[in-house]
C-alpha cells in the first residue's frame, strides 16, 4: 500500500515540534507529538534522517523514545500505542471542506461529519497527501480523526461550542 503520507511536510513539522515520540514496533514505526500520529510499515528515508537528527539513535524492536527540548529519553514503561491508533474501529466518515478557522495561534480546518462539525490544526492536516476521506471511531467530534488512507491519525480541537459566522455560512452554501 503506498503511503500517503506527505514525507518533506512531516519532516518540517518534526523540526519545528517540540516534543516527539517515536517507537518501533518489527518494521512498523508510530511516531507522535501527542495531538498527531503517523504510522508507517516501512520508514521513508527522509524522515529516517530527520528522526535520527533530533534523536541519534534510532529505537530497537518494542522500544520508545522520547525527545523533549532536545533532551532524549527512553521511557521505563513504553507506550502502547495500538490502544490509541485503532484505524479498524474508524468507519464513520466524514467530509474534509474547503474551509479555515482562524483559531488564536493557528488555524483549523474544518471537518463535516453528517450535520456537524470538527476542526483540526490544518499544519497537521497538509500532512496528508489525499484530501477528502476522513474518518472516526464515534460519533463523538473529540474522537480521533484518521486521514491519508488511515495511516495519519489527528486530534480534533476542542472549542467552544458557541455561534460562529462561518458555521453560518457553511450551513447556508450546503456543504
Amino acid at each position: 500500500m503506498k503511503s500517503l503520507i506527505n514525507t518533506k511536510t512531516l519532516c518540517k513539522q518534526l523540526k519545528k515540534d517540540r516534543s516527539i515520540i517515536w517507537k518501533r514496533e518489527g518494521s512498523t514505526h508510530y511516531i507522535t507529538n501527542r495531538m498527531y500520529m503517523v504510522r508507517f510499515e516501512e520508514l521513508p528515508a527522509d524522515v529516517m534522517t530527520t528522526l535520527f537528527g533530533r534523536f541519534l539513535q534510532i529505537p530497537d524492536d518494542g522500544e520508545t523514545l522520547h525527545s523533549i527540548n532536545g533532551e532524549v529519553s527512553v521511557p521505563k514503561n513504553g507506550l502502547n500505542f495500538t490502544s490509541v491508533y485503532q484505524p479498524g474501529n474508524a468507519v464513520i466518515e466524514g467530509r474534509v471542506t474547503s474551509y479555515i478557522k482562524n483559531l488564536d495561534k493557528s488555524q483549523a480546518r474544518v471537518i463535516k461529519f453528517n450535520d456537524r462539525f470538527a476542526v483540526v490544526n490544518d499544519e497537521y492536516f497538509k500532512l496528508s497527501e489525499e484530501k477528502n476521506q476522513v474518518f472516526i471511531t464515534s460519533d463523538s467530534l473529540m474522537a480521533p480523526m484518521y486521514f491519508a488512507n488511515k495511516q495519519l491519525l489527528i486530534l480534533p480541537f476542542r472549542i467552544a461550542e458557541e455561534s460562529d459566522p462561518i458555521d453560518e455560512i457553511i450551513q447556508n452554501f450546503g456543504i
